[in-house]
């Protein structure tokens, strides 16, 4: 890769970008365009040949200096950023130069595979679980789904909600049922080589608290409570609340949900509601509750509870987003990830925190570019 100019222009960043493409080509297989294109597509619905074209070459370039997807193009609204604007934001690429100097390879297995996971943290889940990846799990499955007539189907290695959806076992026989998630599995390798994805995770769907239910009944609304572990003490960085929209099972801000910065002394909601694109609401648009003020419940406890499995379950990462709700039996773990994107904090403030990360955890990496390791 060529030593890239640093540039403000536009102009100049689209002709950088289109230089690097044209001598890269080679990286830029057919899963990697389709994605480029896809995401290009959902966020420029009523953009010309010409306007694509041209986003395109400059996410080119943005990539190879600051490391950011294509999708942090438009969150970040890095069109209009500066160099220096840009280098601040904590990027996909980015982070994860961090977390090999925060979260040692070796132990990253425990969060990075969803059953794995489930198994070592089974006790803060509270809820029941069963893995489909062959024919072996068919007893297994078999099993739960006498105990649990509808459940969530979650794919190891998709990200962003991709995949997740709910299921019925009423009206299917187990082996019918059986067969259409084999079936999913094999779909979903197809789709990414991140950790394989090669099997679901079915679980019990969560009771949410009604104390938190009265944001968005219809989904189960779950804080992203990152944990930054330097030294013996655990840092909460940017909490927020992810909530659901539309009636949608999902929350996922991607997929129409809402999300809110949460002050991590006291557990309230200091922001109003930012949705992936549009403007931000005060109060939820199918509830009317009013997202700025709202107070999380039992906010100490989930303190307390992130505390621990930082301290004793994990001890070993020093890192870690864990998604987290508040069910009727008390907070369980929805899942956690030992290398959580940025995106969330950064739009709720507006701008990088990449300053402010490196200040926190005493570390800042020495290379230019992140692909120079």
């Amino acid at each position: 890769m060529m030593q890239i100019p640093i540039t403000s222009d536009p102009i100049e960043i689209r002709r950088i970008g289109e230089q690097i493409f044209n001598e890269n080509r080679d990286r830029y297989d057919e899963r990697w365009m389709s994605g480029i294109r896809e995401t290009l597509a959902e966020h420029m619905k009523n953009a010309t040949k010409e306007e694509m074209e041209d986003v395109f070459y400059r996410s080119i370039y943005n990539y190879w200096m600051y490391g950011n997807n294509t999708s942090e193009e438009f969150y970040f609204d890095f069109a209009n950023k500066t160099h220096e604007q840009k280098s601040e934001y904590m990027t996909h690429r980015m982070r994860y130069i961090y977390m090999d100097h925060l979260n040692p390879k070796e132990s990253r297995h425990f969060l990075a595979n969803k059953w794995e996971a489930y198994q070592l943290m089974k006790d803060f889940y509270r809820r029941d679980a069963v893995q489909v990846k062959d024919e072996k799990d068919f007893e297994d499955f078999c099993k739960f789904v006498s105990k649990h007539s509808e459940f969530v189907v979650k794919p190891i290695g998709l990200g962003k909600g991709k995949g997740v959806h709910k299921m019925s076992a009423e009206g299917e026989t187990p082996e019918v049922l059986f067969d259409k998630l084999l079936k999913e599995v094999k779909e979903n390798s197809q789709k990414t080589t991140l950790w394989g994805a090669t099997a679901l995770i079915l679980e019990e769907i969560i009771e949410q608290d009604p104390e938190i239910a009265v944001l968005h009944p219809d989904s189960v609304n779950s804080i992203r409570l990152v944990t930054v572990k330097v030294g013996d003490k655990v840092h909460i960085w940017y909490p927020r609340i992810d909530i659901g929209r539309g009636g949608s099972f999902l929350i996922n801000a991607a997929m129409g949900g809402i999300m809110a910065l949460v002050d991590p002394e006291t557990g309230i909601i200091k922001g109003k509601g930012i949705p992936e694109e549009g403007d931000s609401f005060e109060y939820h648009p199918d509830t009317g509750v009013k997202i700025e003020g709202f107070q999380i419940p039992k906010w100490n406890e989930l303190i307390e509870m992130a505390n621990h499995l930082m301290k004793n379950v994990v001890p070993d990462l020093c890192y870690v987003g864990w998604d987290m709700a508040l069910s009727k039996d008390g907070w369980c773990i929805v899942e956690g990830n030992w290398a959580g994107e940025f995106v969330g904090d950064q739009l709720g403030v507006g701008h990088g925190l990449r300053r402010e990360f490196e200040e926190l955890i005493g570390w800042k990496p020495e290379q230019t570019y992140w692909w120079e390791e």
